[in-house]
């Protein structure tokens, strides 16, 4: 990924950056030690895929690290294929990282993006820290149906609360003649008809195939008021997306009898 390398380490270490205002978040920035003295060791030549980065370039940045005597090793590297304990013999992570910590340099790494499905963590080496993400629930807020059901979200939405019952529409039924129930479902880019969509909130599933924001793009385009993003039976952690509408994203929970609910409610949004 373009500049993956800029955005780990300013996690890492960044310095103090005050009065920062992102999404109407208000506060000091700053990375894990923003103190710690930085070396940095570039692995990955290519420009799109975790393919470009080679176990002899791994190894290399490992070997110059332990050279150069540093404390911590932060790896924020790791493929779409999950490691088996076989593949810790020839690994370049498992082995460069074996290294390192014998010789008393402690080495972090990344899960990886694939979960939260079981068996999904990258990165498996015992004497690796594998860390994975998780999320505050600061961002958390309610969604009240008209028949008074309550549903938890995230969202990070200006706070709003409106005693207005605004009406709902299921994306996978107000698509165009010419997309699929599928495509309009996850809301993709021209799939929407307006007219049906136009002053209402909008339920769009969330889906692997398609970036939320670009989900969001679709129910401005046809002029949403506010999108709910649903996930699917497969995703079950919910993340606060920074949106070009209002919305929420809200767990697949209780499957079908919440989605029907849904579909035949007004909704009053409460954060």
């Amino acid at each position: 990924m373009v500049g993956h390398g800029t955005h780990t380490l300013s996690t890492a270490g960044g310095n103090f950056v005050r009065n920062v205002s992102v999404l109407n978040k208000n506060g000091t920035a700053k990375g894990g030690s923003p103190r710690a003295r930085l070396a940095v060791y570039k692995i990955c030549w290519g420009r799109h895929s975790a393919e470009d980065c080679t176990d002899e370039d791994l190894i290399s940045a490992f070997d110059q690290a332990i050279d150069d005597g540093v404390d911590i090793l932060s790896v924020s590297v790791g493929g779409s294929t999950v490691p088996n304990v076989n593949d810790m013999l020839t690994n370049g992570i498992s082995i460069g990282s074996f290294h390192a910590v014998s010789r008393g340099i402690i080495v972090v790494a990344s899960a990886g993006y694939e979960g939260p499905e079981l068996q999904t963590m990258a990165n498996v080496a015992p004497w690796i820290f594998t860390v994975a993400s998780g999320f505050m629930d600061r961002d958390s807020n309610n969604i009240t149906l008209g028949n008074g059901q309550t549903i938890k979200g995230t969202s990070l939405a200006t706070n709003s609360t409106s005693q207005r019952l605004i009406p709902v529409v299921i994306a996978g039924n107000v698509g165009l003649p010419n997309a699929t129930f599928q495509d309009a479902q996850l809301c993709k880019i021209g799939t929407l008809d307006p007219r049906k969509v136009r002053g209402r909130i909008l339920v769009c599933q969330r889906g692997r195939s398609l970036r939320p924001v670009e989900k969001g793009q679709e129910a401005k385009r046809v002029g949403a008021l506010q999108m709910i993003l649903q996930n699917d039976k497969q995703l079950n952690t919910l993340t606060a997306d920074p949106q070009v509408v209002g919305a929420s994203n809200i767990p697949q929970g209780g499957g079908q009898s919440e989605s029907k609910n849904i579909r035949n409610s007004y909704f009053d949004r409460n954060k």
